[in-house]
């Protein structure tokens, strides 16, 4: 897959932690942002090593769930 498909695939995660979170189904949520987490890290796996700036803001977003 590539990087499009793997960040789309994130987003759609993330955002279907942030509804179950706002219904307190927080063990939910947490896995939910687990799979983010994990397909916004095979994004930045899937990058041309020539996209530094898009590396930089894709290892932020998928090390800011660890902050």
């Amino acid at each position: 897959m590539s990087w499009v498909s793997h960040h789309c695939e994130s987003e759609h995660y993330a955002k279907l932690a942030e509804s179950v979170k706002r219904e307190q189904n927080n063990a939910r949520a947490v896995e939910l942002y687990r799979l983010a987490d994990q397909a916004e890290i095979l994004a930045l796996e899937a990058l041309e090593p020539t996209k530094t700036r898009t590396i930089g803001i894709t290892a932020a977003s998928a090390a800011s769930p660890l902050l």
